[in-house]
């Protein structure tokens, strides 16, 4: 069986219950199971609702890391790419996570192959606006959408 490939820029659509599906950008992809993707509302019916070229990352309602297990078991079905593809706009950003003082979090950077290049240690305002550093199996996405696009 040939391996799937997932390049960046793909758009997905990311089944929500009780129908309908949210879009998502896959922003990086290893190649190894990570991933980093924007996830945009609102609940399309299918791939001809999406207009790729109108996605822009400050708009996405989820930015997360997660498991590309939804793509390759093709319930995430790849729809298209967005059009004229650059890293720039679409720049793996920092996450961040508790720690276990409130006052404070870690915030890390990844690399692009998705790999740790940095974690800090800032006062937790500074990660609040941060996208949460946990890594998402694809179910975990798919729920935290359907709340998210109610």
């Amino acid at each position: 069986m040939k391996k799937l490939t997932i390049n960046n820029g793909t758009v997905v659509l990311v089944p929500v219950v009780p129908a309908g599906f949210a879009i998502g950008v896959v922003i990086r992809a290893d190649g190894k199971g990570r991933a980093v993707g924007a996830f945009f509302g609102p609940r399309v019916n299918s791939a001809s609702d999406v207009n790729a070229s109108e996605l822009q990352l400050e708009s996405a309602v989820l930015v997360c890391r997660f498991g590309d297990h939804g793509l390759h078991t093709k319930r995430w079905p790849m729809i298209g790419v967005i059009p004229s593809w650059g890293s720039a706009p679409w720049h793996v950003t920092k996450f961040s996570r508790r720690h276990d003082n409130p006052d404070l979090c870690y915030v890390t950077e990844y690399d692009e192959s998705l790999n740790v290049i940095s974690e800090v240690v800032l006062p937790a305002a500074e990660g609040k606006a941060l996208p949460d550093e946990a890594q998402y199996g694809s179910g975990v996405v798919e729920a935290k959408l359907a709340k998210l696009l109610q």
